[in-house]
Protein backbone atom coordinates (compact mmCIF):
# COMPACT_ATOMS: atom_id res chain seq x y z
CA UNK A 1 0.00 0.00 0.00
CA UNK A 2 2.72 2.25 0.95
CA UNK A 3 4.65 1.97 -2.77
CA UNK A 4 1.32 2.29 -4.58
CA UNK A 5 0.40 5.62 -2.29
CA UNK A 6 4.24 6.77 -3.33
CA UNK A 7 3.44 5.97 -7.10
CA UNK A 8 0.74 8.23 -6.65
CA UNK A 9 1.96 10.95 -4.61
CA UNK A 10 5.29 11.13 -6.40
CA UNK A 11 4.51 13.33 -9.75
CA UNK A 12 2.55 15.50 -7.46
CA UNK A 13 5.31 16.27 -5.73
CA UNK A 14 7.32 16.62 -8.34
CA UNK A 15 5.53 19.29 -9.98
CA UNK A 16 4.64 21.21 -6.56
CA UNK A 17 8.21 21.22 -6.23
CA UNK A 18 9.09 22.32 -9.88
CA UNK A 19 6.20 24.87 -9.55
CA UNK A 20 7.32 26.28 -5.95
CA UNK A 21 9.82 28.64 -4.58
CA UNK A 22 11.06 26.88 -1.59
CA UNK A 23 11.57 30.03 0.44
CA UNK A 24 12.91 28.12 3.35
CA UNK A 25 16.52 27.87 1.27
CA UNK A 26 19.14 29.64 2.31
CA UNK A 27 19.12 33.44 -0.08
CA UNK A 28 15.62 32.79 -1.23
CA UNK A 29 13.47 33.98 1.82
CA UNK A 30 12.57 37.20 -0.01
CA UNK A 31 10.25 34.83 -2.36
CA UNK A 32 8.00 34.10 0.69
CA UNK A 33 4.96 36.11 -1.12
CA UNK A 34 5.20 34.22 -4.27
CA UNK A 35 5.65 30.41 -2.30
CA UNK A 36 2.28 31.61 -0.60
CA UNK A 37 0.51 32.92 -3.85
CA UNK A 38 1.42 29.72 -5.80
CA UNK A 39 0.50 27.23 -3.00
CA UNK A 40 -2.84 29.44 -2.90
CA UNK A 41 -3.46 28.55 -6.62
CA UNK A 42 -2.33 25.10 -6.60
CA UNK A 43 -4.79 24.70 -3.17
CA UNK A 44 -7.49 25.98 -5.47
CA UNK A 45 -7.04 24.21 -8.29
CA UNK A 46 -7.26 20.50 -5.81
CA UNK A 47 -10.48 22.18 -4.17
CA UNK A 48 -11.90 22.58 -7.66
CA UNK A 49 -11.01 18.84 -8.64
CA UNK A 50 -12.35 17.68 -5.66
CA UNK A 51 -15.50 19.54 -5.53
CA UNK A 52 -16.38 18.15 -9.54
CA UNK A 53 -15.31 15.01 -8.30
CA UNK A 54 -17.46 14.28 -5.60
CA UNK A 55 -20.22 15.98 -7.74
CA UNK A 56 -19.61 13.77 -10.99
CA UNK A 57 -19.55 10.61 -8.16
CA UNK A 58 -22.57 11.84 -6.68
CA UNK A 59 -24.54 11.70 -9.88
CA UNK A 60 -23.38 8.77 -10.73
CA UNK A 61 -23.99 6.94 -7.15
CA UNK A 62 -27.21 9.16 -7.40
CA UNK A 63 -26.85 10.63 -4.17
CA UNK A 64 -27.87 14.12 -3.92
CA UNK A 65 -25.48 17.16 -3.95
CA UNK A 66 -26.62 18.45 -0.01
CA UNK A 67 -25.19 14.79 1.14
CA UNK A 68 -22.02 14.64 -0.82
CA UNK A 69 -21.84 18.88 0.16
CA UNK A 70 -22.43 17.36 3.97
CA UNK A 71 -20.62 14.07 4.49
CA UNK A 72 -17.74 14.07 1.18
CA UNK A 73 -16.18 17.42 1.18
CA UNK A 74 -16.52 18.26 4.88
CA UNK A 75 -14.35 15.35 5.45
CA UNK A 76 -12.07 16.31 2.76
CA UNK A 77 -12.28 19.78 3.22
CA UNK A 78 -11.54 19.20 7.11
CA UNK A 79 -8.80 16.43 7.13
CA UNK A 80 -5.56 19.08 6.49
CA UNK A 81 -7.52 21.20 9.89
CA UNK A 82 -7.44 17.68 11.86
CA UNK A 83 -3.88 16.98 11.31
CA UNK A 84 -2.84 20.38 11.99
CA UNK A 85 -5.00 20.31 15.46
CA UNK A 86 -4.06 16.90 16.04
CA UNK A 87 -0.01 17.83 15.54
CA UNK A 88 -0.23 21.07 18.09
CA UNK A 89 -1.94 19.04 20.65
CA UNK A 90 0.41 16.53 20.53
CA UNK A 91 2.74 19.53 21.96
CA UNK A 92 0.38 20.53 24.46
CA UNK A 93 -1.72 23.27 22.29
CA UNK A 94 -4.95 22.29 23.13
CA UNK A 95 -6.48 25.65 23.13
CA UNK A 96 -4.91 26.13 19.86
CA UNK A 97 -6.11 23.06 18.12
CA UNK A 98 -9.30 24.25 19.45
CA UNK A 99 -9.14 27.77 17.75
CA UNK A 100 -8.06 26.07 14.33
CA UNK A 101 -11.60 24.49 14.61
CA UNK A 102 -13.02 27.04 15.21
CA UNK A 103 -11.33 29.56 13.10
CA UNK A 104 -11.85 27.44 10.24
CA UNK A 105 -15.03 27.03 10.56
CA UNK A 106 -15.91 30.39 10.80
CA UNK A 107 -14.16 31.14 7.56
CA UNK A 108 -15.81 28.92 5.79
CA UNK A 109 -19.02 30.33 6.80
CA UNK A 110 -18.17 33.92 6.11
CA UNK A 111 -15.73 34.44 3.81
CA UNK A 112 -15.80 31.20 1.95
CA UNK A 113 -19.30 31.32 1.06
CA UNK A 114 -19.79 35.21 1.37
CA UNK A 115 -16.85 36.09 -1.05
CA UNK A 116 -18.55 33.40 -3.75
CA UNK A 117 -22.06 34.52 -3.03
CA UNK A 118 -20.86 38.70 -3.64
CA UNK A 119 -18.74 37.46 -7.08
CA UNK A 120 -21.83 35.32 -8.09
CA UNK A 121 -24.25 38.26 -7.99
CA UNK A 122 -21.98 40.49 -9.60
CA UNK A 123 -21.77 38.85 -12.09
CA UNK A 124 -25.02 37.47 -12.90
CA UNK A 125 -26.68 40.68 -11.53
CA UNK A 126 -29.26 38.83 -8.89
CA UNK A 127 -28.61 36.86 -6.13
CA UNK A 128 -27.74 33.17 -5.75
CA UNK A 129 -30.83 31.25 -5.37
CA UNK A 130 -30.63 27.52 -3.27
CA UNK A 131 -32.70 25.10 -1.89
CA UNK A 132 -33.20 25.15 1.80
CA UNK A 133 -34.20 21.76 2.63
CA UNK A 134 -31.74 20.37 3.84
CA UNK A 135 -29.47 23.74 4.99
CA UNK A 136 -31.88 24.70 7.58
CA UNK A 137 -31.54 22.00 9.80
CA UNK A 138 -27.82 21.40 8.87
CA UNK A 139 -27.38 24.97 9.87
CA UNK A 140 -28.84 24.12 13.36
CA UNK A 141 -26.70 21.24 13.61
CA UNK A 142 -24.05 23.54 13.02
CA UNK A 143 -25.04 26.23 15.37
CA UNK A 144 -25.90 23.21 18.08
CA UNK A 145 -22.33 21.82 17.48
CA UNK A 146 -20.82 25.11 18.28
CA UNK A 147 -22.86 25.90 21.34
CA UNK A 148 -22.54 21.55 22.63
CA UNK A 149 -18.55 22.32 22.34
CA UNK A 150 -18.95 25.41 24.31
CA UNK A 151 -20.80 23.48 27.21
CA UNK A 152 -18.81 20.67 26.81
CA UNK A 153 -15.75 22.67 27.22
CA UNK A 154 -17.14 24.50 30.25
CA UNK A 155 -18.39 21.17 32.22
CA UNK A 156 -14.79 19.40 31.78
CA UNK A 157 -13.22 22.77 33.39
CA UNK A 158 -11.41 23.74 29.87
CA UNK A 159 -10.17 19.86 29.76
CA UNK A 160 -10.46 17.29 26.68
CA UNK A 161 -10.08 14.14 27.58
CA UNK A 162 -10.75 10.79 25.84
CA UNK A 163 -14.04 10.64 26.61
CA UNK A 164 -14.84 14.45 25.22
CA UNK A 165 -13.12 13.59 22.07
CA UNK A 166 -15.61 9.90 21.96
CA UNK A 167 -18.85 12.16 22.53
CA UNK A 168 -17.83 14.43 19.72
CA UNK A 169 -17.18 11.52 17.53
CA UNK A 170 -19.97 10.15 18.33
CA UNK A 171 -22.17 13.15 18.18
CA UNK A 172 -21.00 13.15 14.42
CA UNK A 173 -21.65 10.08 13.82
CA UNK A 174 -24.94 10.86 15.05
CA UNK A 175 -25.60 14.12 12.56
CA UNK A 176 -24.41 11.56 9.61
CA UNK A 177 -26.93 9.02 10.17
CA UNK A 178 -29.15 11.91 10.46
CA UNK A 179 -28.33 13.07 6.96
CA UNK A 180 -28.55 9.67 5.36
CA UNK A 181 -31.65 9.25 6.67
CA UNK A 182 -33.79 12.42 5.74
CA UNK A 183 -32.04 12.74 2.56
CA UNK A 184 -33.13 8.45 1.55
CA UNK A 185 -35.74 8.30 3.97
CA UNK A 186 -37.29 11.85 4.51
CA UNK A 187 -40.92 10.61 5.90
CA UNK A 188 -39.13 8.99 8.36
CA UNK A 189 -37.99 12.41 10.02
CA UNK A 190 -41.77 13.64 10.29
Amino acid sequence: LGHAIHLFVAPIHKVLGWTIADCRTEGRQHMFPLTFFLSLCWITLFTFLMVDMVQRLGLCLNVPEVAMGFVVLAIGSSIPDTLSSIIVAKQGHGEMAICNSLGSSTFDLLIALGIPWMLAEGVHGHPTEFEAEGLIIGMTFAFGSLLGVFCLLVAMKWTMTKKAGGCLGLCYLLFLMWVIISLFHPEAMI
